[in-house]
């Protein structure tokens, strides 16, 4: 046979951020009849070279894949790239005979003619596989084959053998051995394949060894004594309180946190939402399938609260369970690449009676795409005891427990569930004005009317400015910012409402929430609302009256009900649709933040801790006259101006001697918010706070945006602006 030459260059190894290679997966194929065998002394022969190849690091990682209980289904790949590295200069030092059956077994015509391919990285193992796999088609999948097979004949026992004790001298045994043996089978594949590669046969058999490697891992026994280690190990590392989040597959309307895989019992629970079974708890959700939220809590000890920090739960009920060893986990409908809980061992490694407390909520609520049932489930250890209902209100806990139910719970926020399913659902502002134009709005917010742009266009810029999309609907003005805030500012709620009324929500992604109200030119109340909250204004008490804001159940639209409310018009989806049809949205110049005095006590020191301290004492600055204090936030802002080179500006020169921003300044300063016009934004910051009606919040907030301009010397600046006050 010919063997033909074939140069391989490149790698079609994925962009990564970080380093790391990703191996890929392999099919293994059943060797012909007696292969295995006809190699079985070639490999033993091999093994003990190639254990001494292989670096017990990643051994490590790749010893734990596919075993139970370590939540390693594929290899890391900064594992596998360090692994990979260090195989590449002894691969070629592994020279075994090539047995005529393995060479038989690839006689097949090579594939004729030329591939090409682009590489972002220089990975020459990785390049060697693909060239193997394009060129020699069968290869691969033999080689795993083999793998797999070689690794249960007797006569390897011994080479395969793993010893140790703890759980990382067995899984680096473990992955030693196996990646012994696939270096060991991938030279003799490769050495025996019907296409020369030059100088790359090292490469191609470390290509090979890595993939088919993972396939023998993937299904291998684990070693004697590692299901002990493990748990020792869990036990050594386990730390208190232990929280988890997980989405979770309801199946015929349960969800188990439970040990191993047991078929869940479909008996309804007599107190309505969970049953105790052996080894863990089958929890009764509202749908019959779909998706839903788990948070698994473990403490030490008892919690002092178990209703739940006054969250809208719907049902809450306390009971028992005996943890068989202490490995409960929230199995899934995927459940690859065996029966194992997806979610395994989430419960502390500890057998013996343990108490648990399970909140649930939205079990009413119909099906939809997102999840809208949760569950918490925390667990402690505790003897035995009587369970305990110490909440039940929903109506499936009313029917399971074959009480009357009651009637159904109005939820004004439905209207806005469509939310959750657009691009808002994350990041944005609602507002809604009336006795307004759109033009006017479109001031109010700081933008120009007769400048407009593409929405879509903002949007694929994923830019940081910010930008109002505005619709007129019956009766008011709809205003909506993507993943913006500036309709919950002040003073954009003051320039909207001027010649009738405004109403705001804003959320983020990190749970922050606003909800705003303004008549007349007056901010009526700008804050993050909770039930307790009292309220001056009977238009503002009657908008968010009856809102379980407790609960997290529809949180957006639970903030937009009042803006509804308020206003009297209700954002319906069809206007989304409209705004997104339109594609026409205004860039907003951000009106500069609203001045706030500081607070302080009756003795006059502050209420909270200072922003700014200036020698030893933190209450120094509210001891000075207001005279005193108006003029060190204009000295402040003048050190600013001299360090960043502008004090001969003629806006900065002008605010200067005026002691106020001018219309130019006022307009540079709020530009300097904006992405790439911020060089000199903390001085026009120390410009702005200087002119707080509040002489001792001038002078504080004055000196800390100055002190950033100074950078790495605030510290110094800060010094001299103690010297400048003088004894006191």
């Amino acid at each position: 046979m010919t063997r033909r030459p074939v140069h391989l260059a490149g790698s079609p190894q994925a962009y990564r951020t970080q380093p790391g290679y990703d191996v890929p997966a392999v099919p293994a194929v059943a060797p012909p009849p007696g292969l295995a065998g006809a190699m079985v002394e070639t490999v033993r022969a091999a093994m003990p070279q190639a254990v001494a190849m292989v670096p017990g690091e990643p051994a490590a990682a790749f010893g734990r894949v596919g075993l139970r209980g370590s939540g390693v289904r594929w290899p890391d790949p900064a594992a596998a790239l360090m692994l990979a590295e260090a195989l590449m200069p002894v691969a070629g030092s592994l020279s075994p005979e090539v047995p005529q059956a393995v060479r038989a077994a690839q006689v097949r015509e090579p594939r004729s003619g030329g591939f090409a391919y682009a590489t972002l990285q220089n990975r020459p193992w990785d390049s060697a596989l693909f060239g193997l796999k394009a060129m020699a088609p069968g290869t691969v999948e033999l080689a795993a084959g083999l793998v797999r097979e070689l690794a249960t004949f007797p006569l390897l026992a011994d080479a395969m053998r793993v010893e140790g004790v703890t759980e990382a001298e067995l899984a680096t045994g473990r992955g030693r051995v196996h990646l012994a043996l696939a270096l060991a089978v991938s030279s003799v594949v490769v050495r025996g394949c019907p296409v020369a590669l030059r100088d790359e046969e090292s490469a191609a058999v470390v290509g090979l060894t890595l993939p088919v490697a993972v396939s023998a891992l993937q299904h291998g026994p684990a070693p004697r004594g590692y299901a002990a280690a493990l748990v020792e190990k869990r036990r050594v590392e386990y730390t208190f309180p232990h929280h988890t989040t997980h989405y979770v597959v309801s199946v015929a309307g349960r969800f188990g946190l439970v040990e191993g895989n047991p078929v869940l019992p479909l008996e309804e629970p007599a107190n309505g939402l969970v049953t105790a079974v052996p080894g863990g708890l089958v929890v009764r959700t509202g749908a019959a399938s779909g998706v839903v939220s788990v948070l698994v809590i473990v403490l030490a000890e008892r919690p002092e609260d178990v209703v739940g920090g006054g969250r809208g739960w719907d049902e809450i009920v306390e009971l028992s369970y005996l943890a068989v060893d202490g490995s409960a986990g929230l199995p899934t409908v995927q459940q690859w690449p065996s029966s194992e809980p997806v979610a395994a061992e989430l419960t502390s490694p500890w057998p013996g009676p343990v108490r648990a407390l399970v909140r649930a909520e939205g079990r009413d609520e119909p099906p939809g795409e997102r999840a809208t049932e949760s569950y918490e489930i925390v667990l402690w250890p505790e003897p035995a005891s009587p369970e305990v209902v110490h909440k039940k209100t929903d109506r499936l806990g009313h029917r399971l427990r074959g009480e009357p139910e009651p009637p159904p719970v109005e939820q004004p926020e439905r209207v806005f569930e469509w939310v959750g399913r657009s691009v808002l659902s994350e990041a944005a502002t609602v507002t809604v004005v009336t006795g307004a134009d759109p033009e006017s709005v479109v001031r109010g917010f700081g933008g120009d009317p007769a400048e407009p742009v593409s929405m879509r266009e903002l949007l694929e810029d994923f830019g940081i400015d910010p930008w109002v999309a505005v619709l007129p609907v019956e009766g008011a003005v709809l205003a909506v910012e993507f993943n913006g805030w500036q309709g919950a500012q002040g003073p954009v709620l003051q320039a909207l409402s001027r010649n009738g009324s405004a109403s705001s929500s804003y959320w983020n992604v990190n749970a922050v929430r606003r909800l705003s109200f303004a008549r007349r030119g007056v901010v009526l109340d700008s804050e993050e609302w909770t039930s307790q909250m009292r309220l001056d204004d009977p238009d503002v008490r009657a908008a968010v009256e009856g809102i379980d804001f407790d609960s997290y159940r529809n949180t957006t639209g639970k903030y937009l009900v009042p803006v509804a409310r308020f206003t009297g018009y209700t954002f319906a989806e069809a206007d989304y649709a409209r705004i997104v049809e339109a594609d026409v949205a205004y860039r907003i110049l951000p009106l500069l933040p609203e001045h706030y005095p500081v607070e302080l006590q009756a003795d006059g020191t502050l209420r909270w801790a200072p922003e700014v301290v200036l020698g030893d004492d933190p209450n120094l600055l509210p001891s000075l006259p207001a005279d005193t204090l108006r003029d060190l936030a204009w000295w402040a802002a003048g050190e600013a101006a001299q360090q960043s080179g502008m004090a001969a500006h003629h806006p900065v020169a002008e605010s200067l001697a005026r002691r106020g921003l001018t219309t130019d300044a006022e307009r540079l300063a709020r530009e300097s918010t904006l992405e790439g016009r911020g060089e000199h934004h903390w001085m026009w910051m120390a410009f702005h706070e200087a002119s707080n009606p509040d002489p001792l919040a001038a002078a504080m907030r004055g000196l800390k945006s100055a002190g950033y301009v100074f950078g790495t010397a605030s510290a110094e600046f800060l010094a001299r602006a103690r010297s400048w006050i003088g004894p006191v």
